[in-house]
């Protein structure tokens, strides 16, 4: 009896998980659906809650555009020539996302060695970035297409790549400055450039893969330990890999000044723009650059769009404008974060709180100040007497109230204040 049971039931449960029958087709059809949503759901809010939405959306256009010029180019000529430039930019991608992986996934770069091997698929995988502009031997005069289209092509794919590679390395020296100093880290960036450009000459003139280290170890190996041992039997070996490790860094570092270019500061006594106002019962609103107003209603303060609308609720003891999609309340004697939907970012649990500026919040509690990532966590303790919000990825603080100085976002003191 239990084995017919058994069997009945198998038989029923083959039944039911069949792709015939329609019940499991349309269960299928609506679950399928949901669940890619979710997903969906879940990696946009990771990228938002890591700054990095914006990132990705403009990578992932300038990727588009760079595959349409080239089945442009298919189309118009019947020629694939350069659609092998499609797959050289989808191995560049890959080294930014293993370090866009590191960035969101607080687990993974938590646990040593996941993080160690993350970080050595990063370094397989990263001279595929730069490796691109070496396409650039394959320009040639032909009658298919002019030359200047074909110059724009290689140059748009050679560009994606590079942007891959530097934001890629930029995310790594942001995950080494939390176990080493920033002098040792702006040396490792230099030597990974270096490395990269030994990874290019080995991908262009010895056409070893990323993934050969898997599949034939012995002779990759052999081949970059005969360049080491006999470095004046393979001149350009070197040749290559310094001056396109120079180039790089040249490349690398001029970014790197460019992103650290101090902007204006605007004094405390100066007005702050706001977008624009709108006539809400009969008092001037303001709008934030976020779109939004303050509006009181009852001694309570809430949200209003530039329609009027009422978007957050008028719930808070007291409100300050948006910046950076993020706005503090203030509920039951304390202060929070809130998103543009009225949900907590920050848990209304401190003193004061500033919004969010370079991915960390000001908080103070119990008199001191110190500074709370997206997730929460205190990660620079609160232990300053005053502090300022992060600017250009540094802020002044005092444990006194009289000796200032400047801290990264690892709390390490740089220099002191002037």
């Amino acid at each position: 009896m239990k084995i017919g049971k058994s069997r009945r039931f198998l038989h029923t449960r083959s039944r039911l998980f069949s792709p015939t029958n329609p019940g499991y087709v349309l269960a299928t059809a609506k679950i399928v659906p949901l669940l890619h949503k979710t997903i969906l759901y879940m990696i946009f809010n990771r990228l938002q809650e890591h700054n990095r939405l914006y990132e990705t959306a403009f990578m992932g256009v300038l990727s588009l555009f760079c595959f349409a010029i080239s089945i442009f180019r298919f189309v118009y000529t019947d020629t694939n020539v350069f659609l092998f430039l499609n797959w050289n930019l989808f191995l560049a991608f890959v080294p930014w996302a293993f370090s866009s992986l590191m960035v969101i996934q607080p687990k993974f770069r938590r646990s040593k060695w996941m993080f160690v091997v993350l970080l050595c698929s990063w370094l397989l995988f990263f001279p595929n970035a730069p490796y691109i502009l070496t396409d650039l031997f394959h320009l040639r005069l032909t009658s298919a297409m002019p030359v200047w289209f074909d110059l724009v092509l290689i140059l748009s794919f050679a560009w994606a790549g590079l942007l891959f590679g530097f934001l890629s390395l930029w995310d790594i020296e942001d995950l080494l400055r939390n176990r080493l100093k920033e002098k040792y880290v702006v040396g490792i960036s230099a030597l990974l450039l270096f490395i990269g450009s030994f990874g290019i000459y080995i991908g262009r003139y010895l056409r070893w893969n990323s993934w050969d280290i898997l599949t034939s170890p012995f002779q990759l190996l052999y081949d970059i330990g005969d360049r080491l041992a006999n470095p004046l039997s393979h001149p350009r070996t070197w040749g290559v890999t310094l001056l396109m490790g120079l180039f790089l860094n040249m490349l690398y570092f001029s970014f790197r000044l460019i992103r650290k270019r101090p902007c204006p500061e605007v004094s405390e006594d100066e007005d702050i723009p706001y977008a624009d106002e709108v006539d809400y019962d009969g008092k001037r609103v303001f709008l934030d650059e976020e779109g939004l107003g303050i509006v009181e209603i009852e001694g309570r303060y809430g949200y209003i769009d530039k329609d009027k609308n009422l978007v957050i609720k008028a719930v808070y003891d007291d409100a300050y404008p948006f910046h950076n999609g993020n706005a503090p309340v203030k509920e039951n004697g304390k202060w929070g974060l809130i998103d543009k939907k009225g949900k907590y970012i920050i848990e209304p649990e401190y003193d004061d709180i500033e919004a969010f500026d370079e991915g960390l919040a000001l908080a103070e509690l119990h008199g001191k100040s110190g500074y709370l990532n997206r997730l929460g966590e205190i990660v620079i303790p609160m232990v300053y007497e005053q502090a300022s919000v992060f600017r250009n990825g540094q802020a002044i603080v005092s444990l006194d109230g009289k000796h200032f100085y400047h801290i990264d976002k690892q709390g390490r003191k740089i220099r002191n204040a002037e």
